[in-house]
């Protein structure tokens, strides 16, 4: 009966068939969003099999891309960290710290992968092709889907942050409350939010609008700012006047006038 796989082997293929997984993952999640994308990094889930299965070329191909990850990441490096010296956006970009913590553990994932197949007490594992074992199949799925568990929830996390940030906006608004007959500003108001438009600073809910009264020489205004991914209803009231509503979005102006209707007197004068 042929053996398994010896320890560091396995995980170094698991490794290798992550890496394979997560490529396909990747694509299927740019063809969901609409982006035409071919990665040639699913190559490393027949590479990654090959290792568990004792294919020496297999072996020389892992080997080959370990070290030139090793080489290129750290130049990559290096030119993220001159390129932030010299006053560019690479270092400052606000996902730098993440992206130096993915360089950083691919880049000790193919030094672990190089060392496992360049030993020489691992070399005999590659003297012949294992077919059909159990123990490999069984290694294999495993390794698949335990990335596809890691993976599917980072790309979807990722395009849920991508699509927030491409509808969000900021909301910086003055709005006037103005007689609708006379025109003259009213001095006595007082609005109300959305139910969902006032949430807590420490709540990742959106939108956050908060809203404050302004009284100038030119008189009273009601001043909205925040940030939100749709459009925002205020409604604003007053004393003898009907309640006016007005709608915050990404097209509204800096300022605006609203007016509001006078009531009907009622039959008691």
């Amino acid at each position: 009966m042929t053996e398994d796989p010896p320890r560091h082997i396995s995980i170094a293929g698991a490794l290798v068939m992550a890496a394979g997984t997560g490529s396909v993952i990747g694509m299927l999640a740019r063809w969901v969003r609409g982006e035409a994308h071919f990665d040639l990094g699913f190559v490393f889930l027949i590479i990654g099999y090959g290792i568990l299965a004792g294919r020496s070329s297999s072996r020389k191909w892992a080997m080959f891309f370990a070290g030139a990850g090793l080489l290129v990441l750290p130049a990559a490096g290096v030119w993220m960290w001159l390129d932030g010296q010299g006053g560019g956006d690479a270092w400052q970009n606000h996902d730098a710290v993440l992206l130096w913590i993915i360089m950083a553990l691919i880049s000790s994932c193919c030094l672990y992968v190089l060392l496992v197949l360049t030993r020489k007490e691992h070399r005999s594992w590659f003297d012949e092709m294992k077919t059909n074992h159990p123990g490999i199949l069984s290694q294999s799925w495993a390794a698949v889907v335990l990335a596809t568990v890691l993976y599917v929830p980072y790309h979807a996390t990722g395009w849920w942050i991508e699509r927030t940030h491409r509808d969000l906006y900021v909301i910086d608004t003055k709005v006037s409350p103005r007689d609708a007959d006379s025109g003259e500003g009213i001095n006595v108001v007082g609005f109300s939010l959305d139910r969902m438009a006032g949430a807590a600073i420490g709540d990742g809910t959106l939108p956050k609008i908060s809203g404050m009264h302004v009284s100038t020489r030119d008189g009273l205004f009601l001043e909205f700012s925040g940030i939100a991914t749709r459009p925002v209803e205020i409604t604003v009231s007053s004393d003898g006047y009907r309640d006016a509503t007005v709608v915050l979005d990404r097209d509204t102006p800096r300022e605006l006038e609203l007016s509001m209707q006078p009531e009907e007197p009622g039959p008691d004068g």
